[in-house]
């Protein structure tokens, strides 16, 4: 089972390839020659490979009781019971991955020819080998006919945890419980450890994620009395992912490093790629993107060398998500196209909807909107042709803003409200907040300001419960444009500063792709709006001082410029810095980004009761993020204003920078408007320039005329090349 989140953790579970197979497949059995006989007592041992099946007979006289083990060594697979009628009377696929036992009982109810059925039901699993023995054939005993209905229980859970749904997984969790009991009381140590590590698994899936971790650590010790490594190493691996969920990222990797080396020594590679997956992704949490990298691509190697696509195309998403945040969009695309192509194989349309949306996002990033249109719309069908409504309301979340942008307003409407419906419809808060305030936009853009700001100040709240600090901020942009453009300048002032405010608290980029994608857009376009804000400002009231308030803002943003970079450069500037001081600083930004990614994600039912402790954790991490910081400043202050830092003042600048024959000329460039601010030791005086485009249209052509003299054109003659230099400095 894999989560279907942006980036997946990859938790062992069991598989939930419950293949049914009933075509008798006889390996090395020839034509006409008998089924092979089981009898009590007997073993044996054979090689299989992916896809086969092997079948036995065993002869049963009523009443008895049947008990064999099929030992698997280097191959998962899955063990069926059928009667004389061919019927399936019982169907095991514990979740031990490919070693270790798989066991089944039953109780014949008339005399018969039995058949047992050993399927490797992965058809691209590497050849491995399998044992299987008669351990009891007897009178069945009432504890055998307990012993019975504990196993038929695990089976039934099995199935009903394939299903995923909320009533099924609770009827899945009650079954295992019931089985765990038997197996404690019987002394079934090995049967006991499964099925409360299956438990785990379920009550992981219900978000009853402090219940899973105690069933993980409840079956640890046996798996670890057994000598069972894979089987320990599966489960520190699952006991890491749930910390990761609960937000101790330091705690995580360290038990990850645990499974690792289990894994490692037991060679069990399909539990190794997964722990490898794991750790990429809490790298990936942290924004550390080469090392994530790193783990996902030995990850993906594994899979891929095991047959396991399903977990292969996982890992391809990730590593197309790391790429995308890497800016490699190239790369990007061609692992989303590779998990495409698997997932297709596989009949996966879920993820398939998920990665088409994924290469939407990257063809929109490269600028190439009409394809990112046509993923989004192919995503839209396929949601649609399963019935997966919710995902169905995302694709069409992305598919009207992406029609916004593109300056069709009126036709993302229809999708947006579309989107609306299905995500409310699915109980998703955030992104139902998330579709309010595109639907802002599109009316926006349609000059229908009162529906605009109805949109707006529906999505607030909700974006303000779910804690999206980046969407909220974007929100209060959309209120502070539209009142500006109704010329209500002071309360289009107050929206603007609120979001400007969120955009400085952002302590960590929330998990979706689209918002990492967004953060520095956001901050960008508020301060731009801001300042223009300010100076629109200052011509109704030259006195008032808005000029010099716009200044202030402009120097903030040059700074926010400097860290940004300074972070893409890779400069070190925690030299002489307390390094428990910088790791603790770096531990609490990935537990904060690790909280606001569960606090997004939320919905269904528990939803407000969760939030609200990812709420109050959010709020102590950010009190100890505060106190850090204050530490910093105080023992290492040139990190602290390299890190945090604050402008000058005007009054400040004209004070200790400028003598009396020094003017600071300070530009700020922008969509609309441009403005210079000239600043002397005892003046200020603005100036609105052009737009943006416009100036760096003329910077351009510029710069082609200062370089004509250094230009090397081909066959051109001395006397050509004179005339285009001379051409070149009088229109310079």
């Amino acid at each position: 089972m894999i989560p279907k989140n942006n980036m997946k953790t990859t938790f062992l579970s069991p598989a939930s390839r419950f293949v049914l197979v009933f075509v008798v497949l006889c390996i090395g059995v020839g034509m006409g020659e008998d089924i092979p006989e089981l009898k009590l007592d007997s073993s044996l041992e054979r090689s299989l490979s992916g896809g086969q099946t092997h079948e036995y007979r065993i002869r049963l006289e009523a009443g008895q009781f049947l008990h064999v083990v099929v030992d698997q060594k280097g191959i998962d697979v899955e063990v069926v019971l059928a009667g004389p009628d061919g019927k399936r009377i019982g169907h095991m696929d514990s979740p031990n991955n490919a070693w270790g036992p798989e066991p089944m009982v039953a109780i014949a109810e008339v005399a018969g020819d039995y058949r047992l059925r050993v399927v490797a039901g992965n058809p691209q699993a590497a050849t491995g080998k399998y044992g299987v023995r008669v351990v009891t054939l007897r009178p069945a005993t009432d504890k055998d006919v307990q012993h019975v209905a504990a196993n038929r229980a695990v089976e039934q859970s099995q199935d009903l945890l394939g299903q995923g749904d909320a009533k099924s997984l609770q009827k899945a969790a009650e079954l295992f419980q019931q089985a765990a009991a038997f197996y404690r009381s019987s002394g079934h140590q090995y049967d006991q450890a499964l099925t409360l590590f299956s438990l785990g698994l379920v009550e992981a899936q219900l978000g009853h994620f402090r219940s899973a971790l105690a069933n993980y650590e409840s079956c640890l010790p046996l798996f670890h009395q057994l000598a069972d490594k894979q089987m320990e190493g599966s489960t520190l691996n699952n006991i890491g992912g749930v910390f990761d969920v609960l937000g101790d990222l330091p705690k995580a990797i360290a038990i990850y490093d645990q499974a690792l080396l289990l894994n490692r020594a037991s060679g069990d590679r399909l539990s190794e790629a997964s722990t490898l997956n794991n750790i990429g992704k809490i790298h990936a949490d942290m924004a550390e993107w080469q090392e994530a990298s790193e783990y996902y691509q030995q990850a993906q190697a594994i899979f891929h060398g095991v047959g396991d696509r399903e977990r292969e195309a996982a890992t391809l998403s990730n590593l197309g998500n790391v790429e995308l945040n890497l800016a490699e969009s190239d790369k990007a695309l061609e692992y989303s196209q590779r998990a495409l192509q698997l997932q297709r194989a596989a009949g996966d349309k879920p993820d398939e909807v998920n990665t088409l949306v994924q290469m939407g996002t990257v063809r929109q990033s490269q600028g190439q909107l009409a394809d990112a249109l046509k993923l989004y719309e192919q995503a839209i069908e396929l949601a649609r042709s399963i019935g997966d409504h919710w995902r169905e309301g995302k694709a069409l979340l992305l598919l009207g803003s992406a029609l916004v942008t593109n300056g069709e307003p009126q036709k993302a409407l229809e999708q947006l409200q579309q989107s609306l419906k299905l995500l409310q419809a699915a109980d998703d808060k955030r992104n139902e907040g998330v579709a309010l305030r595109t639907l802002g936009q599109a009316y926006a853009a349609m000059h229908q300001p009162e529906q605009a700001l109805a949109s707006y100040q529906q999505a607030l709240p909700i974006l303000q419960a779910v804690g999206d600090r980046n969407y909220t901020a974007q929100t209060l942009m959309g209120i502070a444009q539209v009142e500006s453009d109704q010329g209500h300048l002071s309360e289009a002032r107050k929206h603007a500063e609120e979001a400007l405010s969120l955009v400085e608290q952002v302590r960590a980029k929330a998990g979706a792709q689209e918002d990492r994608a967004s953060y520095f857009a956001t901050q960008q376009s508020i301060g731009e709006f801001y300042i223009d804000l300010l100076m629109r400002m200052h011509k109704q009231d030259p006195a008032a001082g808005y000029d010099a308030e716009a200044f202030q803002a402009a120097e903030r943003e040059r700074a926010r410029s400097l860290l940004e970079m300074l972070a893409e450069s890779r400069v070190d500037i925690r030299q002489g810095v307390d390094p428990k001081l910088v790791q603790r600083e770096h531990e609490i930004a990935g537990l904060l980004n690790s909280n606001a990614q569960r606090l997004l994600t939320l919905r269904g039912p528990g939803t407000q009761e969760k939030a609200a402790t990812l709420k109050k954790e959010i709020g102590d991490l950010e009190s100890e993020s505060q106190q850090v910081e204050l530490a910093i400043h105080k023992n290492s202050p040139q990190y602290a204003a390299m890190t945090q830092p604050q402008p000058l003042t005007l009054k400040e600048i004209q004070q200790q920078v400028l003598d009396s024959d020094t003017v600071l000329l300070e530009y700020a460039l922008g969509e609309e408007h441009s403005y210079l601010w000239a600043i002397s030791a005892s003046s200020l005086k603005t100036y609105e320039l052009p737009k943006r485009s416009e100036i760096e249209k003329s910077v351009r052509e510029v710069v082609d005329l200062l370089s004509a003299r250094g230009t090397y054109v081909s066959s051109e003659l001395p006397q050509q090349k004179k005339a285009r230099i001379a051409r070149a400095d009088a229109r310079l």
